[in-house]
C-alpha cells in the first residue's frame, strides 16, 4: 500500500491507496508535486522540466546501478523519497531522500555488505543473501542496536544527527539522518594551493572529531572507517563525522573488511573464517584502531599527502627491519617536533606500542604548547612551574641558613679574631661585575627555520621565544612578520623576559557559500557573514520565480579573497512581454567569466 502524508496541526494523516508495489517508483510525484532527485525541490510537471532549473540535475542521464534503488523508490510506507545516490562503501549505501512528514532533505544510509549481499533492482527491491546468511542476520541486528546508541550522542557537536531507524524493509535496514551540505576535508584540502594544511588549521579541523570519538568509544562502539572523505566541513563551518555504517562494538569479530588502506591500521585486514586463537588475538581492534585512522587522516591534510599503506609499512618492516613511514616534517616544515610524535606514535603499526585511546591522543595534541595550545593553558603551565621552583629555593634557603647558623656557632671565636685582623687591614675596593649586553637582530623577512638558528646565536638561555601566527596579504606564508623586540635594542643578560615572533600564514581567504536556489535577501547575508561583497543583477527567468537566486558568479566552495564581490543574478520572475526567457548581459559576463564553463554545478 502507497499512503499519502499530509501535515496539519503537527500530525500526520495518512491517506492509503491501492499499488501495485509499495516501493515502485512514482517519477518522485508526491501529492501531485514531482521532485528533482539532486536538490529535492519542487518541479513543474506541466513544464515537463527535463533538466532541473535549481541545479541543473538531469534525471534521464542519472545510472543509479543495478545494487542501488533507483530515484523515486520509497521508503516506510511513502514518508522517505529516495533520490540519487551520494556514496558508496563495503557496509552500505547512502542515498539523498526527501522527508515527506517533516518536509525536508534528509540522507538515507542502507546497511548494504557487499561483499555477502545482492540485488537485481529489475526484479526487485528486495537484499539476497549469497553466504553467511547467519552472519548477515546478526550484523543487521547489531546495525539497528548500535544505531540506537548513537542516536542518544546525536547532541555530541561532531556526530551526524539520526533522525530515525527502519528496521526491516527490503530485507535489510535504513538509518535515516540529517543531510549535510559542504565539503568534506579531501575537498577542502584540494582547494588549497599546495594541497597542503597549516598544522594548527588541521588540528582545529580535527578536535571536534576527536572529542566526539571519545564518546563513541565510552559508549562501547568503533568507527573504523575515519578517513578525509568521512569527515564534513558544514557551510556553518561545523565539523562533523560522517558513515558510521562500518561501526561496531569493540568486541565484535565480524566483518572486519579494510575500507581505506591509507588509514586503516594493519589489525583491520580482513579476516578469513576459520582462523586460529592466535591470528584473531593479533587482529583484536579497540580505540586505538580509530586512534590509527585519526592520526593518518591528520597526517594527509598537513603533509598534502596519504601516508603508507600499513600493509605496506608491514612488509617493509618484514623484508628491511625498518617501518617506511616518512616522517611528517618532511612534508612540511611547520611542523613541530611534538606533533610529529604524536601522529607516528598514534600510528605505530604493533597495538602495544600505539596511542591507547583518544583521550591519551588528545594530551598528546593539544595539551602541549608546540602544538597549539591556548595561550591560558601555556601561561598556568608555566605559573605552575614558577610555583613549584619557588617552594624549591624557598627550602634551598632555609637548610641554607640552618648550617650557616650551626656552622657560626661552632666557629664563633675564630670568625671574631678574624673580622679584627680584617678591621686593622686597608679596606679593600668592591668590583662589581659586568653583566654580558645582548643586541637583538633582525629576523623579519626571514623563514622560521632560519630565523629560529640565527636567535640561537644570541645565547642568552633566559629569553622565552614564543611564536605566533598572523594572516597577511603582503608577508609570504611562513616568512617573519614581526617582532616584539625591535633590532638593534641592546639588554644584559636575564633582563628580558620574552620575545615574540610572529610568522605570516599568508593571505586570509573566505569560501564562498552556496547561495544559488535561495532568496536575495538570504542571498545577502550569507555573503555578509561570509565577509564577501554582493553584486545584484535582475533578469526574467520563466523556471525560476521570482525573488530567487538564478546564478552567482564563483562557485561554492571556492576560496577567495577576504571582500571579493560576488555578483548574483536573482529572477524577476516571467517576462510578461515575451513567451520565452529573454538572454540577459549580464548573464553572458558571468558566464564568460567562468572561462567559458556553461555547466550548472549543483549546489552540496
Amino acid at each position: 500500500m502507497a499512503e499519502e502524508f499530509m501535515v496539519q496541526n503537527s500530525f500526520v494523516f495518512l491517506r492509503k491507496e491501492k499499488c501495485l508495489n509499495k516501493n515502485r517508483s512514482d517519477g518522485g510525484s508526491m501529492n501531485g508535486q514531482k521532485r528533482c532527485y539532486n536538490c529535492m525541490r519542487i518541479l513543474e510537471e506541466e513544464k515537463h522540466q527535463e533538466i532541473c532549473p535549481w541545479c541543473g540535475f538531469e534525471e534521464k542521464k542519472y545510472i543509479a546501478g543495478g545494487q542501488c534503488l533507483p530515484p523515486g523508490t520509497t521508503l516506510l510506507n511513502g514518508r522517505y523519497l529516495i533520490g540519487r545516490k551520494l556514496s558508496q562503501g563495503g557496509f552500505g549505501i547512502t542515498y539523498i531522500g526527501w522527508d515527506n512528514a517533516l518536509e525536508h532533505k534528509v540522507a538515507v544510509k542502507e546497511y548494504y555488505p557487499s561483499e555477502f549481499v545482492e540485488r537485481d533492482t529489475t526484479k526487485s527491491y528486495s537484499v539476497s543473501v549469497r553466504k553467511q546468511s547467519d552472519l548477515v542476520s546478526r550484523e543487521r541486528d547489531n546495525f539497528v542496536k548500535e544505531a540506537r546508541i548513537l542516536y542518544s550522542l546525536s547532541s555530541c557537536p561532531g556526530i551526524v544527527h539520526i533522525e530515525n531507524i527502519i528496521e526491516n524493509e527490503n530485507d535489510t535496514s535504513y538509518l535515516i539522518m540529517e543531510l549535510l551540505e559542504g565539503v568534506t576535508l579531501k575537498q577542502y584540502r584540494d582547494e588549497h594551493r599546495n594541497q597542503q594544511l597549516d598544522p594548527k588549521e588541521a588540528l582545529e579541523l580535527m578536535k571536534p572529531v576527536i572529542r566526539s570519538m571519545q564518546e563513541v568509544h565510552k559508549m562501547g562502539l568503533l568507527h573504523r572507517d575515519i578517513s578525509p572523505d568521512n569527515i564534513m566541513l558544514c557551510n556553518d563551518l561545523e565539523v562533523k563525522l560522517l558513515d558510521f555504517g562500518a561501526a561496531r562494538s569493540q568486541d565484535s569479530t565480524q566483518f572486519t573488511t579494510i575500507m581505506k588502506t591509507e588509514f586503516s591500521p594493519p589489525e583491520q585486514r580482513y579476516r578469513k573464517p576459520g582462523e586460529g586463537e592466535r591470528s584473531k588475538a593479533l587482529k583484536q581492534q579497540g580505540p586505538w584502531t580509530d586512534v590509527y585512522a585519526v592520526c593518518a587522516t591528520l597526517y594527509y591534510l598537513i603533509a598534502g599527502k596519504a601516508a603508507q599503506s600499513s600493509q605496506g609499512r608491514v612488509c617493509s618492516l618484514l623484508e628491511t627491519g625498518e617501518d617506511s613511514l616518512t616522517p611528517l616534517s618532511v612534508w612540511n616544515e611547520d611542523v613541530t617536533p611534538e606533533l610529529e610524535r604524536a601522529v607516528s606514535h598514534g600510528m605505530v603499526l604493533k597495538i602495544q606500542k600505539r596511542t591507547a585511546s583518544m583521550e591519551e591522543l588528545y594530551r598528546d595534541l593539544y595539551e602541549c604548547p608546540q602544538n597549539g595550545t591556548t595561550e591560558e593553558a601555556v601561561e598556568e603551565k608555566a605559573h605552575r612551574w614558577k610555583w613549584m621552583a619557588g617552594i624549591f629555593l624557598a627550602g634551598l634557603c632555609m637548610v641554607g641558613i640552618v648550617l650557616a647558623g650551626i656552622y657560626m656557632r661552632s666557629s664563633k671565636t675564630s670568625v671574631a679574631g678574624k673580622l679584627e685582623d680584617i678591621r686593622k687591614e686597608k679596606p679593600v675596593e668592591t668590583i662589581k661585575s659586568k653583566s654580558k649586553t645582548y643586541r637583538m637582530i633582525r629576523v623579519e623577512g626571514m623563514k622560521r627555520k632560519e630565523a629560529a638558528g640565527a636567535l640561537q646565536q644570541l645565547a642568552d638561555s633566559s629569553l622565552e621565544i614564543i611564536w605566533k601566527r598572523k594572516y597577511s596579504s603582503t608577508v609570504k606564508k611562513g616568512e617573519i612578520l614581526s617582532q616584539s623586540i625591535a633590532p638593534g635594542t641592546e639588554w644584559e643578560a636575564g633582563s628580558l623576559g620574552k620575545l615574540t615572533i610572529y610568522v605570516s600564514r599568508g593571505r586570509k581567504y573566505c569560501r564562498v557559500p552556496v547561495v544559488r536556489g535561495e532568496a536575495e535577501q538570504e542571498a545577502r547575508r550569507l555573503l555578509k557573514k561570509a565577509k564577501l561583497r554582493i553584486c545584484v543583477m535582475k533578469e526574467y527567468h520563466e523556471t525560476v520565480p521570482e525573488g530567487l537566486v538564478v546564478e552567482q558568479s564563483v562557485k561554492a566552495g571556492r576560496r577567495v579573497k577576504k571582500n571579493t564581490k560576488i555578483t548574483v543574478i536573482v529572477s524577476k520572475g516571467s517576462n510578461p512581454a515575451a513567451g520565452q526567457s529573454e538572454l540577459n548581459n549580464s548573464t553572458k559576463t558571468i558566464r564568460g567569466s567562468r572561462s567559458g564553463q556553461n555547466k550548472v554545478v549543483p549546489p552540496m
